[in-house]
This record gives C-alpha cells, structure tokens and sequence, in this order.
C-alpha cells in the first residue's frame, strides 16, 4: 500500500497536467525508442527546449523543465546520446547538460566551456566544440563521460563547429574558415588542417568511410552572399579530397545521410535535397514542402525515414515533418521554438 500511495503521489502532477484543456503531452515513461529534438529558442530569451517523439507518435514537449523543475537555458544548439545518456550543448548558457536517459532526470552540468556548438564521444570520453568568442580560436573540450570531469582542451581554428570520429581521428570543422582540423585521438594534438570551402560545418560518413564536409558558403564585403556553398568529399586516412560538388548558393549547414551511407542530404530554404555518393554531381531537390517557412535541422533514422525541423522563423513554435524513404510525408509534429537537430534513441 505503502509503494502504491508514493506511486500515485509521483504521477499526480502528471495525472493533472492531462486533464487541463489543451495541456502540452506529459512524460509518458522510457525514451528507447524516438528522437530528441533540440529546440534552439530565440536568442537571449532563455526558452530553449528538449522534445521527443516516440515511435508510437506520441509527442513530448518542454521534458527537461517538466522533469527537473528549471530552464533548460539559451540556444540548445545539439544533442548528442552517448553511455546511457542525453547530452544537451546549450550555446549562449556557455554549459553542456546530462540527463540520464531513462528519466531524463540531471546526472550533471558542464559550465566550463564557452559559446559550445556539437559533441560526439567515444571510449568513456565526450568532446565539445566550442567557438570560444568571435575573436578566438576554437577549441575542443574532453571531458569523463561518468563524472563531467574536464580533462583538457585541444585548441583548432575559428569556430570550432562540426565533430566527427573516424579511424583513431577526431575531425572538427572551423566554421569561421575554410579548414577542418584533425585531432588523434592517441596523441590528443592537431595532426592535420585540411582546406575544403568557406564556413565548413556538419559532416557525415558514407559507405566507404569516406567523410563529407558541407561548406555553407561565404559572403563578401557587402555581406551578399557568395553563392559558393559545396560538399566536400574526403579520404580520412591519407586527408586528400576526393571530390567537389558546388552547389552554387550559401546553404544550410545541416547534413544528414541514409542508413546505406549512400545517399547524403541537405537543406536549402523549404527544400530537402539528396546526392548519391557514388554520382555527386547529380544533386537533386527530393522534397519541396510548401507548407514549411524554411527548414533548420535534418536526421534520419535507422529505417531511412527523414526528419525536416521548422523553425517557423522563430515567431511560433516550430514544426517537423517526417517523410519516408520515397519522400512521402507519414507525419508532422509541433514541438518548441526552434527546433534545429535531432538525437535518436
């Protein structure tokens, strides 16, 4: 009797939360099976969220203030899901949140890093981007997964951006520059700096284990747009560059790639499209979605369904759209304000 009334005590809030007209979903149980949307929120407002959507279609919104009482901070640039648990890399709060993944509930807070963008992990290790200031070099932050502890920082190029981990190689895009930097592992040290194209950010790996660099593109003096965004092919064992592919605009900076590691896609404006790897140069739009203002964050699941974030402008909450591998829309969601990348679980 004792467990039941406790039981009953913690499901209370919830139990009132579902019975208030038009009330946000409520934490439904264990997260081992959807994704974590990270919601950036307006810049200086605090009002970043985290989202999930189970594989039933059941939408969670605002879980980590509905789990731990508090804000979740300003721009929640990325998650990344690693040893059992949710990382949150909130950008203008300067601190990396973990959260326990079954519960969600906090295991620790960061705050030794500064203006952090993205994090990958790897052998009990996670590694943080980090912008540092405008003005600065970027950086890499390592720190023990189990405890949060800060071991070192590895010192890239400007705007340390994308994080990508291959053959004993951490590879960082330097989103201020044109260079991607190579950190081994081993040595901890900057091994290589590989030019690519202006304002590289995220990566993927393909089929062969090739990395693909997307380059936003620059702007010029009058900060018009150069139009020379391109995806960049490279050979993460001997660093050469295997291919380019200009796209001829500036574009997003979020790439995403299928589950055979031979398609890769991108985003420009209100459009998703794809490139084969094996023919780059044939990129093509694959969806056009007219009901979006422009899309901000893509991913992809294990079953190749792709996942499109509306930010919506940033004016209301946003939107995500959910297409299967033939690009047929099986769904969309609202989830928070700004919603800019994706964690599966």
């Amino acid at each position: 009797m004792k467990n039941y009334l406790k039981c009953l005590l913690l499901m209370l809030p919830f139990i009132l939360a579902s019975c208030e007209e038009d009330a946000e979903p409520q934490v439904v149980g264990q997260f081992d099976s959807g994704v974590f949307i990270s919601n950036e929120g307006n810049f200086g407002e605090g009002d970043g969220s985290l989202s999930f959507i189970s594989s039933a279609g059941v939408v969670s919104n605002n879980l980590f203030s509905t789990v731990n009482g508090g804000a979740l901070g300003d721009v929640v640039q990325s998650l990344h899901v690693g040893a059992d648990q949710l990382f949150a890399v909130v950008n203008n709060s300067n601190k990396v949140e973990a959260m326990t993944l079954d519960s969600l509930k906090s295991a620790y807070t960061i705050t030794d890093v500064s203006l952090p963008r993205y994090m990958v992990s790897h052998d009990g290790v996670g590694y943080v981007s980090e912008w540092v200031s405008f003005s600065d070099l970027g950086r890499v932050t390592l720190f023990d997964l189990e405890t949060g502890t800060v071991d070192k920082s590895i010192t890239t190029d400007y705007g340390a951006e994308g994080l990508i981990i291959t053959q004993g190689r951490l590879f960082v895009t330097n989103n201020f520059t044109t260079t991607v930097s190579v950190i081994d592992l081993s040595s901890e040290e900057v091994v290589a700096s590989i030019q690519v194209g202006n304002s590289p950010a995220g990566m993927v790996l393909d089929a062969d284990g090739d990395v693909w660099v997307v380059c936003s593109g620059g702007y010029d003096a009058n900060y018009a747009p150069l139009n020379d965004g391109k995806l960049v092919e490279l050979n993460p064992a001997s660093y050469e560059v295997k291919s380019e592919t200009d796209l001829n605009a500036n574009l997003s900076g979020k790439i995403a790639v299928a589950p055979s590691g031979q398609t890769i896609y991108y985003l420009m404006g209100n459009q998703v499209y794809s490139l084969s790897t094996d023919a780059p140069e044939a990129g093509q739009v694959w969806k056009e979605e007219a009901a979006a203002v422009s899309f901000y964050g893509i991913g992809v699941d294990q079953s190749g369904n792709v996942y499109a974030a509306d930010a919506k402008g940033f004016a209301e909450n946003g939107e995500v759209f959910v297409y299967n591998p033939a690009g047929e829309l099986q769904n969309k969601y609202t989830v928070g304000r700004g919603p800019n990348g994706f964690a599966f679980n």
